[in-house]
């Protein structure tokens, strides 16, 4: 592994401890792909409302993600949600848009490079490549 990607997992690694600390399910290389990984998450976050945590929402990356991280040094996609029950209600506490918010402080916070365009339907796009990530933080 590159020294950039290696930096990248490391600063990922303390934005995803501090999102489970402010109440954020974060998981790495979280199952095959984004629709197993929504659901899985999905299926926790609920389980956990019920036992009466509190969940602000979710956010992962899957491996096909982590794959393309690690084989081909490529920019690494972060899905978040919000927990959803059966009849489509919102049970965590923050809407996607606030929480896509929540991961792009702390990602700032912790040195990571990425793009968003705000958009709750977006994901967030960490940046690996050396000369792109240069250009900081794009909203």
């Amino acid at each position: 592994m590159n020294r950039r990607v290696h930096e990248v997992v490391r600063k990922l690694m303390g934005a995803f401890r501090e999102l489970g600390k402010l109440g954020v399910i974060a998981r790495h290389n979280f199952l095959c792909c984004q629709s197993c990984g929504a659901a899985e998450l999905n299926r926790i976050m609920i389980e956990k409302i019920v036992l009466g945590e509190e969940v602000k929402g979710g956010v992962f990356y899957h491996v096909q993600d982590n794959d393309r991280l690690f084989l081909e040094g490529g920019d690494l996609m972060i899905r978040y949600l919000e927990a959803v029950d059966d009849d489509e209600v919102r049970m965590s506490t923050l809407t996607v848009k606030e929480l896509g918010d929540l991961v792009c402080e702390v990602f700032s916070r912790y040195g990571l490079a990425f793009e968003w365009n705000g958009s709750p339907a977006k994901a967030i796009k960490v940046l690996v490549n050396e000369e792109r990530a240069s250009i900081g933080v794009l909203q």
